[in-house]
């Protein structure tokens, strides 16, 4: 099955960036603003192997802030993306995902380095991602401060008409500070 590992990072005064992804992300009608700790891997791991890596891997660490600030465009072969960047001063979540890629082994693998992200465009056109990445400019402010408090693992599952949904399969809360 495919799963996703991800954090919702609760951001303050975030009415500018939902609007951006809500209208610039097509995601957004089944996920939030997010930042991917793994991105979607095809795992046939059982729930309760997953619940262990986390524990393992999430136990040390406490509830904690980060800051969104400015925006980078990344142009692929079958979408372009406008990422509203993750500045993790401490490097927390870089450890997060890296301690979770080498827990899971051959179960996941990052293509390329990791870099904290919240994915607030995609289109197939790069012009309208370079439109996109223009009025986001222009519109947002020049930082934003985001708690992370749960880590999810979620699986990607399709409905009857071939639209993507996630269903919920592991919610870890941080302890607080």
């Amino acid at each position: 099955m495919k799963r996703v590992i991800f954090v919702e990072p609760q951001i303050e005064d975030s009415k500018v960036i939902l609007n951006i992804f809500k209208n610039h992300n097509p995601d957004s009608s089944f996920v939030k603003p997010h930042i991917c700790l793994v991105f979607p891997f095809e795992s046939d791991l059982e729930t309760r192997e997953l619940e262990s890596i986390f524990n393992d891997v999430f136990s040390k660490y406490r509830s904690f802030y980060i800051q969104l600030s400015g925006l980078s465009v990344s142009y692929e072969k079958r979408n372009n993306f406008l990422f509203l960047n993750a500045i993790d001063e401490k490097s927390i979540l870089k450890q997060m995902s890296s301690n979770l890629y080498n827990r899971l082994g051959d179960n996941a693998k990052l293509k390329g380095q990791y870099t904290p992200h919240i994915t607030i465009g995609k289109s197939k056109s790069a012009e309208e991602i370079n439109q996109t990445y223009e009025i986001s400019q222009s519109s947002l402010q020049l930082s934003y401060s985001a708690a992370i408090s749960t880590i999810y693992c979620k699986k990607l599952v399709n409905d009857t008409d071939g639209n993507t949904n996630l269903e919920d399969e592991i919610e870890f809360k941080l302890p607080h500070r």
